[in-house]
Protein backbone atom coordinates (compact mmCIF):
# COMPACT_ATOMS: atom_id res chain seq x y z
CA UNK A 1 0.00 0.00 0.00
CA UNK A 2 1.31 3.36 -0.57
CA UNK A 3 1.85 5.36 2.31
CA UNK A 4 1.57 9.07 3.23
CA UNK A 5 5.42 10.08 2.49
CA UNK A 6 5.78 8.82 -0.21
CA UNK A 7 6.89 11.21 -3.35
CA UNK A 8 5.44 10.82 -6.73
CA UNK A 9 7.60 12.87 -9.39
CA UNK A 10 5.37 15.03 -11.71
CA UNK A 11 5.33 14.38 -14.85
CA UNK A 12 8.26 15.43 -16.84
CA UNK A 13 6.28 16.14 -20.40
CA UNK A 14 6.65 20.31 -20.57
CA UNK A 15 3.55 21.80 -20.87
CA UNK A 16 4.36 24.59 -23.03
CA UNK A 17 3.63 23.08 -26.74
CA UNK A 18 4.24 24.99 -29.41
CA UNK A 19 1.51 25.19 -32.90
CA UNK A 20 2.38 25.64 -36.64
CA UNK A 21 3.17 29.87 -37.46
CA UNK A 22 1.33 29.80 -40.47
CA UNK A 23 -2.18 31.26 -42.58
CA UNK A 24 -4.12 28.52 -40.90
CA UNK A 25 -3.27 29.36 -37.21
CA UNK A 26 -5.97 31.27 -35.40
CA UNK A 27 -5.04 34.63 -33.64
CA UNK A 28 -6.66 33.70 -30.20
CA UNK A 29 -4.92 30.17 -30.12
CA UNK A 30 -2.72 31.90 -27.57
CA UNK A 31 -5.98 32.54 -24.99
CA UNK A 32 -6.11 29.94 -22.58
CA UNK A 33 -8.90 27.77 -23.62
CA UNK A 34 -11.13 28.49 -20.58
CA UNK A 35 -11.15 32.36 -21.73
CA UNK A 36 -12.20 31.47 -25.15
CA UNK A 37 -15.05 29.32 -23.32
CA UNK A 38 -16.02 32.86 -21.04
CA UNK A 39 -16.13 35.00 -23.95
CA UNK A 40 -17.12 33.19 -26.84
CA UNK A 41 -19.95 30.32 -25.06
CA UNK A 42 -22.76 32.95 -24.59
CA UNK A 43 -22.43 35.05 -27.99
CA UNK A 44 -25.21 34.71 -30.01
CA UNK A 45 -24.04 33.59 -33.95
CA UNK A 46 -23.58 36.40 -35.95
CA UNK A 47 -24.86 36.97 -39.48
CA UNK A 48 -22.07 37.15 -41.65
CA UNK A 49 -20.65 40.39 -43.82
CA UNK A 50 -17.74 41.23 -45.35
CA UNK A 51 -15.58 41.64 -41.88
CA UNK A 52 -15.49 38.13 -41.46
CA UNK A 53 -16.20 36.93 -44.68
CA UNK A 54 -12.47 35.87 -44.68
CA UNK A 55 -12.26 34.78 -41.31
CA UNK A 56 -10.52 31.50 -40.45
CA UNK A 57 -13.44 30.62 -38.41
CA UNK A 58 -16.45 30.91 -39.91
CA UNK A 59 -20.07 29.38 -39.25
CA UNK A 60 -19.27 26.30 -40.94
CA UNK A 61 -15.56 26.06 -41.31
CA UNK A 62 -15.19 22.84 -42.80
CA UNK A 63 -16.56 20.85 -44.66
CA UNK A 64 -16.20 16.90 -45.53
CA UNK A 65 -14.80 16.32 -49.06
CA UNK A 66 -14.30 12.78 -48.61
CA UNK A 67 -16.09 9.61 -47.35
CA UNK A 68 -15.31 6.40 -49.14
CA UNK A 69 -11.51 6.24 -48.25
CA UNK A 70 -11.77 2.94 -46.38
CA UNK A 71 -9.22 0.24 -44.60
CA UNK A 72 -10.93 -2.74 -43.30
CA UNK A 73 -10.53 -4.84 -40.57
CA UNK A 74 -11.27 -8.43 -41.66
CA UNK A 75 -11.44 -10.88 -39.05
CA UNK A 76 -12.42 -8.81 -36.09
CA UNK A 77 -15.21 -6.27 -34.71
CA UNK A 78 -13.21 -3.29 -33.54
CA UNK A 79 -14.63 -1.93 -29.95
CA UNK A 80 -12.01 0.54 -29.07
CA UNK A 81 -9.37 2.67 -31.52
CA UNK A 82 -6.02 4.60 -29.90
CA UNK A 83 -3.28 6.40 -31.75
CA UNK A 84 -0.01 5.03 -30.85
CA UNK A 85 3.89 5.95 -32.09
CA UNK A 86 5.88 3.14 -33.61
CA UNK A 87 9.73 2.92 -32.66
CA UNK A 88 10.00 4.64 -35.99
CA UNK A 89 8.42 8.09 -35.49
CA UNK A 90 11.96 8.67 -33.04
CA UNK A 91 14.32 8.57 -36.17
CA UNK A 92 10.99 11.05 -38.07
CA UNK A 93 10.85 14.58 -38.15
CA UNK A 94 8.15 15.83 -36.44
CA UNK A 95 5.51 18.46 -36.88
CA UNK A 96 5.38 21.00 -34.50
CA UNK A 97 2.26 20.22 -32.68
CA UNK A 98 0.93 21.74 -28.91
CA UNK A 99 1.59 17.89 -27.43
CA UNK A 100 4.37 16.27 -28.86
CA UNK A 101 3.10 13.01 -27.12
CA UNK A 102 0.18 13.68 -28.91
CA UNK A 103 2.18 12.54 -32.10
CA UNK A 104 1.29 9.15 -33.89
CA UNK A 105 2.00 6.85 -36.53
CA UNK A 106 0.01 4.22 -36.10
CA UNK A 107 -3.22 2.81 -33.86
CA UNK A 108 -4.07 0.07 -32.13
CA UNK A 109 -7.88 -1.45 -32.76
CA UNK A 110 -8.86 -3.53 -30.01
CA UNK A 111 -12.41 -6.30 -29.78
CA UNK A 112 -14.31 -6.24 -27.31
CA UNK A 113 -13.04 -10.28 -26.07
CA UNK A 114 -9.54 -9.05 -26.53
CA UNK A 115 -8.28 -9.44 -30.38
CA UNK A 116 -5.55 -7.18 -31.31
CA UNK A 117 -5.04 -5.66 -34.17
CA UNK A 118 -2.61 -2.63 -35.78
CA UNK A 119 -3.22 -0.03 -38.36
CA UNK A 120 -0.58 2.21 -39.76
CA UNK A 121 -0.51 5.80 -41.32
CA UNK A 122 0.65 5.83 -44.58
CA UNK A 123 0.30 8.80 -47.11
CA UNK A 124 -2.15 8.67 -50.18
CA UNK A 125 -0.35 9.43 -53.68
CA UNK A 126 -2.54 11.20 -55.34
CA UNK A 127 -3.15 11.09 -59.10
CA UNK A 128 -4.33 14.36 -60.98
CA UNK A 129 -7.67 13.08 -60.82
CA UNK A 130 -8.57 12.61 -57.43
CA UNK A 131 -6.16 15.28 -55.46
CA UNK A 132 -8.71 17.34 -54.61
CA UNK A 133 -11.18 14.85 -53.33
CA UNK A 134 -8.46 12.11 -51.53
CA UNK A 135 -6.76 13.16 -47.82
CA UNK A 136 -2.89 13.01 -48.01
CA UNK A 137 -2.92 10.29 -45.50
CA UNK A 138 -4.99 7.12 -44.44
CA UNK A 139 -4.54 4.24 -41.95
CA UNK A 140 -3.99 1.23 -43.36
CA UNK A 141 -4.25 -2.10 -42.15
CA UNK A 142 -1.76 -4.23 -41.16
CA UNK A 143 -2.37 -8.61 -41.20
CA UNK A 144 -1.25 -9.31 -37.73
CA UNK A 145 -4.42 -9.78 -36.03
CA UNK A 146 -4.16 -11.55 -32.27
CA UNK A 147 -6.01 -12.98 -30.07
CA UNK A 148 -9.60 -14.60 -29.72
CA UNK A 149 -12.75 -14.43 -31.48
CA UNK A 150 -16.28 -13.55 -29.64
CA UNK A 151 -17.43 -16.20 -27.44
CA UNK A 152 -14.11 -18.11 -27.30
CA UNK A 153 -13.33 -18.37 -23.50
CA UNK A 154 -9.19 -18.60 -22.65
CA UNK A 155 -8.21 -18.17 -18.84
CA UNK A 156 -4.63 -17.12 -19.74
CA UNK A 157 -5.15 -13.98 -21.60
CA UNK A 158 -8.20 -11.06 -21.91
CA UNK A 159 -11.81 -12.44 -21.19
CA UNK A 160 -13.44 -8.82 -21.68
CA UNK A 161 -12.18 -5.95 -22.56
CA UNK A 162 -13.03 -2.49 -20.35
CA UNK A 163 -10.98 0.10 -21.39
CA UNK A 164 -8.46 0.94 -23.66
CA UNK A 165 -6.00 4.09 -23.62
CA UNK A 166 -2.98 5.40 -24.57
CA UNK A 167 -0.70 5.76 -21.81
CA UNK A 168 2.94 6.82 -23.18
CA UNK A 169 3.04 8.11 -26.70
CA UNK A 170 4.55 4.33 -27.50
CA UNK A 171 2.47 2.61 -25.21
CA UNK A 172 -1.07 1.35 -24.82
CA UNK A 173 -3.17 -0.32 -21.85
CA UNK A 174 -5.69 -2.56 -22.38
CA UNK A 175 -7.91 -2.61 -19.04
CA UNK A 176 -10.21 -5.95 -18.97
CA UNK A 177 -12.82 -7.78 -16.42
CA UNK A 178 -13.28 -11.38 -15.84
CA UNK A 179 -16.70 -13.00 -14.21
CA UNK A 180 -14.22 -15.58 -11.98
CA UNK A 181 -13.65 -13.46 -8.80
CA UNK A 182 -10.27 -13.83 -7.14
CA UNK A 183 -9.50 -16.29 -4.41
CA UNK A 184 -11.23 -19.08 -6.46
CA UNK A 185 -8.06 -21.53 -7.77
CA UNK A 186 -4.66 -20.87 -9.12
CA UNK A 187 -3.82 -17.17 -9.77
CA UNK A 188 -1.83 -18.08 -12.63
CA UNK A 189 -4.93 -20.01 -14.44
CA UNK A 190 -6.82 -16.39 -13.78
CA UNK A 191 -7.17 -13.89 -17.07
CA UNK A 192 -4.83 -10.58 -17.00
CA UNK A 193 -6.67 -7.52 -16.03
CA UNK A 194 -3.73 -5.16 -17.57
CA UNK A 195 -2.24 -5.99 -21.09
CA UNK A 196 0.30 -3.14 -22.76
CA UNK A 197 1.05 -3.05 -26.66
CA UNK A 198 3.66 -1.33 -28.50
CA UNK A 199 4.19 -1.25 -32.10
CA UNK A 200 7.77 -1.70 -33.53
CA UNK A 201 9.02 0.03 -37.02
CA UNK A 202 9.02 -3.16 -38.91
CA UNK A 203 5.86 -3.87 -40.51
CA UNK A 204 3.73 -1.92 -38.19
CA UNK A 205 3.78 -4.96 -36.07
CA UNK A 206 2.22 -4.41 -32.17
CA UNK A 207 3.74 -7.04 -29.31
CA UNK A 208 1.14 -7.47 -26.28
CA UNK A 209 2.37 -7.71 -22.80
CA UNK A 210 -0.03 -9.41 -20.67
CA UNK A 211 1.01 -8.64 -17.05
CA UNK A 212 0.69 -10.54 -13.78
CA UNK A 213 -0.45 -8.92 -11.42
CA UNK A 214 -3.71 -9.28 -10.46
CA UNK A 215 -4.64 -6.67 -7.65
CA UNK A 216 -8.58 -6.13 -8.66
CA UNK A 217 -10.98 -8.41 -7.41
CA UNK A 218 -13.59 -8.81 -10.90
CA UNK A 219 -10.60 -7.18 -12.82
CA UNK A 220 -10.08 -3.58 -14.16
CA UNK A 221 -12.78 -1.00 -15.56
CA UNK A 222 -10.66 2.06 -16.00
CA UNK A 223 -7.30 2.49 -17.34
CA UNK A 224 -5.07 6.41 -17.40
CA UNK A 225 -1.81 7.72 -17.68
CA UNK A 226 0.27 8.47 -14.32
CA UNK A 227 3.07 10.76 -13.54
CA UNK A 228 6.74 9.05 -13.84
CA UNK A 229 7.86 7.82 -10.30
CA UNK A 230 11.23 7.14 -11.88
CA UNK A 231 12.47 9.95 -14.15
CA UNK A 232 15.94 8.02 -14.35
CA UNK A 233 14.60 4.86 -15.95
CA UNK A 234 13.64 6.16 -19.27
CA UNK A 235 12.09 2.38 -20.06
CA UNK A 236 9.98 2.41 -17.13
CA UNK A 237 5.80 3.76 -16.92
CA UNK A 238 3.55 4.81 -14.94
CA UNK A 239 -0.22 4.27 -15.11
CA UNK A 240 -3.45 3.80 -12.97
CA UNK A 241 -5.95 1.78 -13.12
CA UNK A 242 -9.89 1.95 -11.21
CA UNK A 243 -11.02 -1.58 -10.42
CA UNK A 244 -14.50 -3.19 -10.33
CA UNK A 245 -14.42 -3.54 -6.86
CA UNK A 246 -14.30 0.13 -6.20
CA UNK A 247 -9.94 0.58 -5.57
CA UNK A 248 -8.13 3.00 -7.49
CA UNK A 249 -3.90 1.23 -7.89
CA UNK A 250 -0.93 3.00 -9.03
CA UNK A 251 1.67 0.36 -11.47
CA UNK A 252 5.08 1.06 -12.29
CA UNK A 253 6.15 -1.60 -15.33
CA UNK A 254 9.63 -1.42 -16.93
CA UNK A 255 9.92 -2.43 -20.56
CA UNK A 256 9.45 -5.23 -22.01
CA UNK A 257 8.24 -8.05 -19.05
CA UNK A 258 4.99 -9.05 -17.46
CA UNK A 259 6.03 -8.27 -14.41
CA UNK A 260 4.73 -4.86 -12.50
CA UNK A 261 4.65 -3.37 -9.11
CA UNK A 262 1.39 -1.99 -7.74
CA UNK A 263 0.62 0.25 -4.90
CA UNK A 264 -2.89 0.91 -3.92
CA UNK A 265 -3.75 4.58 -4.08
CA UNK A 266 -7.32 4.83 -2.26
CA UNK A 267 -10.66 3.39 -2.01
CA UNK A 268 -13.05 6.22 -1.81
CA UNK A 269 -15.51 5.23 -4.31
CA UNK A 270 -16.23 1.98 -1.67
CA UNK A 271 -17.18 -0.73 -3.57
CA UNK A 272 -18.84 0.55 -6.58
CA UNK A 273 -16.94 0.41 -10.22
CA UNK A 274 -14.55 2.94 -11.34
CA UNK A 275 -16.01 3.49 -15.13
CA UNK A 276 -13.65 6.46 -15.72
CA UNK A 277 -10.04 7.32 -14.88
CA UNK A 278 -7.97 10.16 -15.55
CA UNK A 279 -4.96 11.97 -14.68
CA UNK A 280 -5.81 15.16 -15.47
CA UNK A 281 -2.04 17.23 -16.23
CA UNK A 282 1.04 17.71 -14.52
CA UNK A 283 0.39 21.10 -13.25
CA UNK A 284 -3.09 20.14 -11.35
CA UNK A 285 -1.63 16.94 -10.53
CA UNK A 286 -5.19 15.39 -10.06
CA UNK A 287 -6.18 11.67 -10.47
CA UNK A 288 -9.39 12.15 -11.68
CA UNK A 289 -12.33 9.18 -11.75
CA UNK A 290 -15.88 8.44 -11.89
CA UNK A 291 -18.27 5.64 -10.16
CA UNK A 292 -22.03 5.31 -10.68
CA UNK A 293 -23.01 8.11 -8.46
CA UNK A 294 -19.72 9.97 -7.76
CA UNK A 295 -16.58 11.80 -9.13
CA UNK A 296 -13.56 12.14 -6.99
CA UNK A 297 -10.41 14.55 -7.72
CA UNK A 298 -7.25 12.91 -5.98
CA UNK A 299 -4.53 14.81 -4.94
CA UNK A 300 -1.15 13.15 -5.77
CA UNK A 301 1.19 15.88 -4.40
CA UNK A 302 -0.95 15.43 -0.94
CA UNK A 303 -2.31 11.77 -1.46
CA UNK A 304 -5.77 13.08 -0.61
CA UNK A 305 -9.21 13.98 -1.26
CA UNK A 306 -9.04 17.11 -3.42
CA UNK A 307 -12.64 17.58 -4.78
CA UNK A 308 -15.86 15.62 -5.16
CA UNK A 309 -19.46 15.40 -6.00
CA UNK A 310 -22.59 13.26 -6.23
CA UNK A 311 -24.04 12.79 -9.35
CA UNK A 312 -27.00 11.24 -11.06
CA UNK A 313 -25.74 10.76 -14.09
CA UNK A 314 -24.23 7.89 -16.25
CA UNK A 315 -20.39 9.32 -16.79
CA UNK A 316 -18.46 7.06 -19.36
CA UNK A 317 -14.94 8.78 -19.65
CA UNK A 318 -13.21 11.59 -17.77
CA UNK A 319 -10.12 13.24 -19.95
CA UNK A 320 -7.82 16.20 -19.89
CA UNK A 321 -8.14 19.04 -22.06
CA UNK A 322 -5.98 21.43 -24.03
CA UNK A 323 -6.46 23.55 -20.88
CA UNK A 324 -4.80 22.30 -17.40
CA UNK A 325 -7.53 23.90 -15.55
CA UNK A 326 -10.44 21.94 -17.23
CA UNK A 327 -12.15 18.20 -17.34
CA UNK A 328 -13.80 17.23 -20.33
CA UNK A 329 -16.97 14.31 -18.88
CA UNK A 330 -18.24 12.53 -21.09
CA UNK A 331 -22.07 11.21 -19.88
CA UNK A 332 -24.28 8.54 -21.56
CA UNK A 333 -27.21 10.57 -22.51
CA UNK A 334 -30.34 11.11 -24.90
CA UNK A 335 -30.21 14.87 -24.78
CA UNK A 336 -27.59 17.58 -25.68
CA UNK A 337 -25.85 17.59 -22.87
CA UNK A 338 -23.22 14.36 -23.58
CA UNK A 339 -20.41 16.61 -22.96
CA UNK A 340 -19.62 18.49 -20.04
CA UNK A 341 -16.22 20.69 -18.98
CA UNK A 342 -15.43 20.94 -15.33
CA UNK A 343 -13.55 23.78 -13.61
CA UNK A 344 -11.12 21.38 -11.53
CA UNK A 345 -9.83 24.62 -9.65
CA UNK A 346 -13.39 25.56 -8.68
CA UNK A 347 -12.51 29.58 -9.14
CA UNK A 348 -15.77 30.05 -10.98
CA UNK A 349 -17.90 27.88 -8.55
CA UNK A 350 -18.98 24.39 -7.67
CA UNK A 351 -16.70 22.43 -9.26
CA UNK A 352 -19.74 20.02 -10.22
CA UNK A 353 -21.63 22.96 -12.03
CA UNK A 354 -19.97 22.59 -15.57
CA UNK A 355 -18.19 25.97 -17.31
CA UNK A 356 -19.75 24.61 -20.91
CA UNK A 357 -22.08 21.75 -22.57
CA UNK A 358 -22.98 20.65 -25.19
CA UNK A 359 -24.00 17.70 -27.45
CA UNK A 360 -26.92 16.38 -29.77
CA UNK A 361 -30.22 14.53 -29.75
CA UNK A 362 -28.85 11.03 -29.36
CA UNK A 363 -31.18 8.29 -30.47
CA UNK A 364 -29.32 5.46 -30.85
CA UNK A 365 -29.89 1.89 -29.17
CA UNK A 366 -26.71 2.32 -26.49
CA UNK A 367 -25.10 -0.88 -27.73
CA UNK A 368 -21.48 0.50 -27.41
CA UNK A 369 -20.27 2.60 -25.57
CA UNK A 370 -19.65 6.54 -26.54
CA UNK A 371 -16.23 7.17 -27.66
CA UNK A 372 -13.74 9.70 -26.48
CA UNK A 373 -13.57 12.16 -29.20
CA UNK A 374 -10.69 13.53 -29.61
CA UNK A 375 -9.44 17.45 -29.36
CA UNK A 376 -7.72 19.40 -32.75
CA UNK A 377 -3.99 19.02 -32.17
CA UNK A 378 -3.26 23.11 -32.99
CA UNK A 379 -6.84 24.69 -32.93
CA UNK A 380 -7.47 23.44 -28.81
CA UNK A 381 -11.41 25.18 -29.33
CA UNK A 382 -12.03 22.40 -31.61
CA UNK A 383 -13.34 19.28 -30.62
CA UNK A 384 -14.46 16.23 -32.85
CA UNK A 385 -16.66 12.95 -31.77
CA UNK A 386 -18.03 10.03 -33.87
CA UNK A 387 -21.40 8.15 -32.31
CA UNK A 388 -22.98 4.85 -32.68
CA UNK A 389 -25.64 7.01 -35.71
CA UNK A 390 -22.57 6.47 -37.47
CA UNK A 391 -22.29 10.70 -37.63
CA UNK A 392 -19.65 12.58 -37.21
CA UNK A 393 -19.53 15.29 -35.13
CA UNK A 394 -17.04 19.12 -35.09
CA UNK A 395 -17.50 21.39 -32.27
CA UNK A 396 -16.00 24.74 -31.57
CA UNK A 397 -16.11 25.13 -28.10
CA UNK A 398 -16.00 29.04 -28.63
CA UNK A 399 -19.87 28.17 -29.31
CA UNK A 400 -20.68 24.96 -29.08
CA UNK A 401 -24.58 25.45 -28.93
CA UNK A 402 -24.53 24.06 -32.72
CA UNK A 403 -22.03 21.74 -34.44
CA UNK A 404 -19.81 22.99 -37.37
CA UNK A 405 -20.09 19.54 -38.98
CA UNK A 406 -22.78 16.67 -38.81
CA UNK A 407 -22.24 14.34 -41.29
CA UNK A 408 -23.66 10.56 -41.68
CA UNK A 409 -20.66 8.44 -42.65
CA UNK A 410 -22.65 5.73 -43.68
CA UNK A 411 -24.60 2.72 -41.39
CA UNK A 412 -21.70 1.51 -39.26
CA UNK A 413 -21.75 2.85 -35.67
CA UNK A 414 -18.63 4.34 -35.11
CA UNK A 415 -16.38 3.45 -32.21
CA UNK A 416 -13.99 7.00 -32.70
CA UNK A 417 -12.47 9.79 -34.31
CA UNK A 418 -8.99 10.95 -34.09
CA UNK A 419 -7.54 13.87 -35.15
CA UNK A 420 -4.58 13.04 -37.63
CA UNK A 421 -2.12 15.37 -39.32
CA UNK A 422 -3.07 16.33 -43.28
CA UNK A 423 -1.16 18.65 -45.33
CA UNK A 424 -0.91 22.61 -45.03
CA UNK A 425 -4.73 23.14 -45.83
CA UNK A 426 -6.53 20.00 -44.92
CA UNK A 427 -7.77 18.23 -41.62
CA UNK A 428 -7.67 15.39 -41.33
CA UNK A 429 -9.90 12.66 -39.36
CA UNK A 430 -9.40 8.89 -38.68
CA UNK A 431 -12.63 7.70 -38.16
CA UNK A 432 -13.09 3.99 -36.88
CA UNK A 433 -16.15 1.77 -37.09
CA UNK A 434 -16.40 -1.84 -36.32
CA UNK A 435 -15.23 -3.01 -39.61
CA UNK A 436 -12.53 -0.55 -40.23
CA UNK A 437 -11.12 2.80 -40.34
CA UNK A 438 -12.10 6.02 -42.42
CA UNK A 439 -10.05 8.76 -43.46
CA UNK A 440 -12.13 11.79 -43.91
CA UNK A 441 -10.87 15.09 -44.85
CA UNK A 442 -11.85 18.33 -43.98
CA UNK A 443 -11.33 21.54 -45.81
CA UNK A 444 -11.97 24.89 -45.35
CA UNK A 445 -14.59 26.62 -47.88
Amino acid sequence: MCSSGRNIARSSLSSQARHLDTAESDSEEDIPLQDLLQRRSSEAPSAPNANNSASKWPSTPFEPKITGLHSGAPGMSIRHFVPIASSALETQSRAIVRNRAAVFDAAIAVGEYGKIATFSQKPINRSLDCEDVLPNKMMEFQSDVEGKGKGVKCSTAIDRVEDVSRLTSKVCGIASSTKKPLGLGNHADYPCQVSLVTVNDTGRAHRTYHLDERPHAWGVASISHFPRTDPNDASSIDFATGGIDGTVNHWHWKARSTKATTFRLHTLHDRNSIVALEHLSSRTNVLASASLGTVIGYDLAALTLGFSWNTSDHIVHLQRTPDPKLMLGVLARRDYDQFRMFDVTGRNGPISRPVISFGWLNNSEGKLPLGRGSFHPTRRAIFAHGAEDGRVRVWDMRNARDALVDVRLGDEPIVEAVWGSGGEAEDLLYVASQKGVRSVSLLAP
